[in-house]
């Protein structure tokens, strides 16, 4: 369910590599025209861009994991009380309030303990993927995020929570 925002994410990173490699390999080998670069830039200038590059991206592929597994929730197609389900897992996640869940606990059969975590865990996911798509402000940085541990806690709260 989040695979395409994932693997089209992994393909982009693997890119990423093979450019770093090549410029490790061969500092003459700079591409032409390497975005806010000058270009008579450095073997070391590069890297370091291409670093800053690595964390956009990085970055970028939370949000779309996010954007994926809103959809999924979010399905038109899903039966009206699957959708109240998701709209207050969701919900749950957004403000880190289990008690938003309370209610409809015993449908997902998952312990209190559990639905508070996956809460607080999604309050800070959402919370990362929001400073990110919005600008990366305000400029207090919430807790941050890898795209790796994004994917593993989106996929399994998929799991646990969304009958499919």
């Amino acid at each position: 369910m989040l695979e395409r925002a994932w693997h089209c994410g992994l393909v982009l990173r693997e890119a990423l590599s093979l450019l770093v490699t090549l410029i490790e390999r061969d500092p003459h080998a700079l591409p032409e025209k390497l975005l806010d670069l000058p270009e008579f830039a450095t073997q070391t200038e590069a890297l370091v861009y291409l670093e800053e590059v690595r964390q956009w991206l990085d970055d970028m592929i939370i949000v779309a994991l996010w954007g994926e597994f809103e959809t999924v929730l979010l399905d038109e197609n899903l039966p009206i009380k699957e959708k109240k389900r998701n709209k207050s897992l969701l919900e749950c996640m957004y403000k880190g309030d289990v008690k938003l869940l309370l209610k409809i606990l015993s449908i997902f059969g998952v312990s209190r303990a559990e639905l508070e975590r996956v809460c607080k865990q999604g309050k800070k996911l959402w919370r990362y993927r929001s400073w990110v798509a919005h600008g990366r402000r305000p400029y207090k940085v919430p807790d941050r995020w890898f795209p790796e541990d994004a994917h593993r806690f989106l996929s399994e709260v998929l799991s646990l929570f969304v009958i499919i």
